[in-house]
């Protein structure tokens, strides 16, 4: 027996196209304010870019109705994990949430990209290959109940298996478990990038072997704006 449930979200369609530091993207250089610096690692490496969001483009109470929520995850060749700590999840030692009210998009975007360092070649293993534009979906994410189907139930849902999972809010997935506790307060899903592939061999988003990562918060420091307490994984095949 196939049990559905579902959730509304905001889906995520990722476009191959250039774009600017202010735009929403996946990848690429994000905007740093007149006076701040890129965020760095517990070792002071600079952080990479993850992806972008302007937050007018998405209309999904609770998440925040206007500036620009930034998500940096570590790209030291040390961190195999690019950032993660399955023991402590939620510290933001080697990735960092960065939220703006506002942008002051009269900087001139080259000197915002100066004040990234050089990657070195050896260094550039990270989850995302490229730069893509995001169009936000009102849409619906799907909860199946694992345990109790049938395995010819899996036939009659393979299309709905097989789509990508980048989204805001919803029903989380995952390659293997939830590593939530029960009744954990991270219950919202502030962004969850899967891994894709592209027509173009030089971009493709890569967590592991066909993984996916999300961020999760607890919906009342979300109303606040509070950003400082996240929980933050991914998992592979």
């Amino acid at each position: 027996m196939i049990i559905r449930k579902q959730k509304p979200c905001i889906k995520i369609i990722l476009i191959e196209k250039e774009l600017s530091v202010f735009d929403s993207k996946v990848g690429g250089y994000g905007y740093i304010p007149p006076s701040g610096n890129v965020p760095c690692d517990e070792e002071g490496n600079q952080f990479r870019l993850l992806a972008q969001i302007r937050c007018e483009e998405v209309d999904f109470p609770p998440f925040p109705h206007s500036g620009l929520l930034q998500f940096w995850i570590s790209n030291s060749p040390e961190n195999e994990l690019y950032g993660c700590d399955l023991s402590e999840p939620t510290k933001q030692k080697n990735f960092r949430i960065c939220y703006y009210p506002e942008l002051n998009e009269t900087i001139p975007e080259q000197e915002i990209i100066a004040k990234y360092k050089p990657i070195p070649e050896e260094d550039e293993e990270f989850p995302v290959y490229g730069e893509f534009g995001m169009q936000f979906l009102k849409d619906r994410s799907l909860y199946f109940d694992w345990e109790n189907m049938e395995d010819e139930d899996y036939e009659k849902i393979e299309d709905e298996l097989s789509e990508l999972h980048h989204q805001i809010g919803g029903f989380p997935y995952f390659t293997q478990a939830d590593p939530r506790p029960e009744n954990s307060a991270y219950q919202f899903l502030l962004f969850q990038l899967d891994s894709e592939y592209f027509p173009s061999a030089a971009h493709e988003i890569a967590w592991g072997d066909c993984g996916i990562g999300n961020f999760f918060i607890d919906p009342e420091k979300l109303r606040n704006l509070d950003f400082s307490d996240v929980w933050y994984n991914w998992d592979c095949c």
